[in-house]
């Protein structure tokens, strides 16, 4: 019950922020940008936003103070009365003096719910609910997490339960603890507290994780019909991010045998992730990422919030530089601004007119409101540590956007204060550089020159590759703009490389692959229109190539972590490793063991000293540092040389089972452990035995200095 009354005061927290903040929300769907009437309930954007501001506003109110508190017993339940008594607060006050219109202005955004509207929610929740709940439920009383997972989730389960029940404070990442934060772990920090607060592991998981994949197809839609202003558009843009295009699925048909029976086995028989470029069979590119990196939909919410609010301003500067045009579009300019006599309407005078209006009117600079800018800047700077690469791309893309805008400076204070906020975090948690941005051409291409790339793309997105080209062909000056701003995030991704691992930059891929939908469903909308028999062939047909292998995808990914197929990872709910190390360990408390992934260690929320060094090694930690270390615990000849590494590297328990017992890559000297520390939990047998050591108490039971 208090995490039901946690998550109430979220949105609620969120709402009132909005209604404060954000009052032009109100109206935003009864218009596309273009002024023509859409009917789209204001209920499409303002709620996902509001759970967007309020997760951001609630969590860090909530993480700071037991932060601070960290010293006193069970800081993180002080923390969350806090929390919640300074937000009730806040939203008794905004009630309070809005209590005329509050009531009315919350009932007004459900107005203009169509059945579009309806099918987009259930179709996005419908989904979401299907990869959320495949990949981790609880059944029988055992936790089950699905192959396409495990990897992700051996740090997600970690840190949520390292929240729930260590009082991560401050926070350690918990495959290489004990030293400083490069994991952006806010949406664990999150999850976490809704378990601590009473909810139990599956659901705390995945109920925000639903929400947040719901609301991303809410405001993709939203932000579709606002640019096309077609609501078919807005459907097919969500269909189109739910099954994404590839050629992976016919190339693979094509291969699988020359009759239908055998390309059915091969389809129905066949569990991997398909696709012609490096490392898809990982699901890099498709509905697993949001399965697995939960946090992803969390930052895409807030990014396609700003870009609704922001691009209003495109418009604002297309209808100011326009000299021609549909009565009215210019007559307040022309009015403000007449021409004078002499003076060309063509040519090299217009030229440098416009070129003037569009660098020194005020309108182009001058904020209409600037105090919503200033509040987005802020939400977008607390969602760095949810999800650092989406806030990169959300500020790349308004940065292109920016070019073709007026109240740029509307922009800018946003993108400042977010920089600000988020620099201000990094500095906290991370020493040293959050970053290793540095150039490096070619991502995952095989050949790292333009034609590979392109040819990557090609066989990454197929069609969709070359429909965006078309329509960037077709299109005006400003939606041709938008292209490039949609795409510059594949560019980032190509061009750049930001960590030790390249493969996380697909991130940057997806993204331009969720914007590139726009174009996409505008292109389609725009060759559906023209009533033509051939065209309208051309659309069903593009829409098949453009879905079948999301479609595929979204197959697989059922099937692998469907446990009676695939397996999977299971553990008892009362497992007693698990509930041994929650009742004795907390975020202080540095484990040494094996290289563990996921296990019934991992569950209970245990520090790893040195976890699956994949883990570490792609978020930037010295893991080759760590394993000279580990080698030399482990193998330690002597008590003395034993005590001398464990107390350099604060290890408070030692974890001695098979795994370490048949290790390929240590040495491992039992018994000087067994002469060294006491063994305070065991069990099994043989060479299955597990053993913890507690360093604080010697073999004979004299507490250690």
């Amino acid at each position: 019950m208090a995490a039901i009354f946690y998550l109430i005061i979220c949105i609620l927290t969120g709402y009132c922020f909005l209604a404060v903040f954000f009052g032009m929300l109100w109206g935003i769907g009864e218009k596309s940008y273009e002024k023509r009437q859409i009917g789209v309930s204001d209920f499409m954007v303002i709620i996902p936003f509001s759970g967007f501001a309020g997760a951001m506003l609630l969590s860090w109110m909530t993480y700071v103070p037991a932060c601070i508190l960290r010293d006193v017993p069970k800081p993180l339940t002080t923390a969350d009365i806090i929390a919640c008594a300074a937000a009730l607060l806040f939203d008794i006050a905004v009630i309070y003096f809005r209590r005329k219109s509050f009531v009315h202005s919350f009932l007004s955004i459900f107005k203009n719910c169509g059945i579009t509207e309806i099918i987009v929610i259930m179709l996005s929740a419908l989904v979401g609910s299907l990869i959320m709940i495949s990949a981790f439920y609880l059944k029988d009383n055992e936790y089950y997490v699905g192959m396409s997972v495990f990897g992700d989730f051996a740090t997600h389960l970690d840190m949520i339960r390292s929240f729930a029940y260590g009082d991560n404070f401050p926070t350690q990442y918990s495959h290489f603890a004990g030293a400083d934060l490069k994991y952006h772990f806010m949406y664990q920090f999150f999850v976490g507290n809704l378990e601590h607060l009473g909810m139990r592991l599956d659901a705390a998981f995945n109920l925000p994780s639903i929400f947040f994949f719901t609301s991303v197809c809410m405001l993709l839609y939203v932000y579709t019909v606002k640019l096309t202003g077609r609501k078919a558009a807005g459907m097919i843009g969500v269909i189109l991010f739910l099954f994404r295009s590839s050629p992976a699925f016919w190339l693979f048909v094509s291969r699988a045998g020359s009759s239908f029976g055998e390309v059915y086995r091969a389809l129905s028989e066949n569990l991997v992730f398909i696709g012609e470029t490096p490392n898809e069979s990982w699901g890099l590119y498709n509905l697993n990422v949001f399965t697995n990196q939960r946090h992803f939909c969390v930052g895409l919410t807030g990014m396609l919030a700003a870009l609704i609010l922001l691009t209003e301003n495109c418009f604002a500067m297309k209808e100011r530089m326009t000299m021609t045009g549909e009565a009215g579009s210019t007559a307040a300019y022309a009015e403000r601004n007449p021409i004078k006599p002499g003076k060309e309407v063509f040519g090299l005078g217009k030229l440098l007119d416009n070129v003037k209006r569009f660098i020194f009117d005020k309108a182009a600079w001058l904020p209409e409101h600037a105090g919503m800018a200033a509040a987005l800047g802020v939400l977008l700077g607390l969602s760095g540590f949810f999800n650092g690469a989406v806030l990169i791309a959300c500020l790349l893309v308004l940065f292109f956007l920016a070019f073709a805008a007026d109240r740029r400076l509307e922009y800018l204070i946003t993108a400042a204060l977010a920089v600000a906020l988020s620099s201000v975090e990094a500095a906290y948690f991370v020493s040293g550089s959050v970053t290793d941005l540095r150039w490096q051409p070619g991502y995952l291409a095989e050949q790292k020159n333009l034609p590979g790339m392109i040819f990557f793309l090609c066989m990454l997105f197929g069609i969709a590759f070359f429909i965006v080209i078309a329509y960037f062909l077709v299109a005006d000056g400003l939606r041709r703009w938008f292209v490039i701003s949609f795409a510059s995030p594949v560019f980032f991704a190509l061009c750049f490389q930001m960590t030790t691992d390249v493969n996380v930059n697909h991130k940057y891929i997806l993204i331009g692959a969720m914007l590139s939908t726009i174009p996409i469903a505008s292109m389609l909308c725009l060759m559906w229109g023209k009533k033509n028999v051939v065209m309208r062939l051309a659309v069903m047909l593009s829409f098949v190539l453009l879905t079948s292998t999301g479609i595929y995808d979204l197959n697989c990914l059922m099937k692998q972590n469907d446990y009676e197929i695939n397996g999977g990872f299971v553990f008892k709910r009362d497992d007693p490793v698990t509930k041994w190390v929650l009742e004795h360990a907390d975020s202080r408390d540095l484990f040494l063991s094996d290289t563990y992934a996921i296990n019934n260690v991992t569950m209970g929320g245990a520090m790893l000293y040195y976890g699956w060094p994949y883990f570490a090694w792609s978020a930037g930690y010295d893991t080759a540092g760590r394993e000279a270390e580990v080698i030399a615990m482990f193998g330690a000849d002597t008590p003395e040389e034993l005590r001398a590494l464990v107390k350099k590297n604060n290890i408070r328990y030692i974890i001695v089972d098979q795994s370490a017992r048949t290790s390929q890559w240590f040495e491992l000297n039992e018994d000087n452990i067994k002469k060294t520390y006491e063994c305070v939990y065991s069990t099994g047998e043989g060479e299955w035995e597990f053993d913890i050591y507690d360093t604080r108490i010697r073999c004979n039971h004299v507490i250690a200095n």
